[in-house]
C-alpha cells in the first residue's frame, strides 16, 4: 500500500468537506498545479 492512501474506506461517501482555509489553499494550489500559464 503507498503512503497517505485510503486502501478500504469504511464509508462510501463521496463528498468532502473543507474549512474555509482548505478550500483557499486547495484552490491556490488547483491553479499553481493545473491551470496553464496565460
Amino acid at each position: 500500500m503507498k503512503r497517505g492512501l485510503i486502501e478500504n474506506p469504511v464509508g462510501k461517501a463521496k463528498s468532502v468537506l473543507f474549512t474555509e482555509d482548505g478550500l483557499k489553499e486547495s484552490e491556490r494550489l488547483f491553479q499553481k498545479l493545473f491551470a496553464k500559464d496565460s
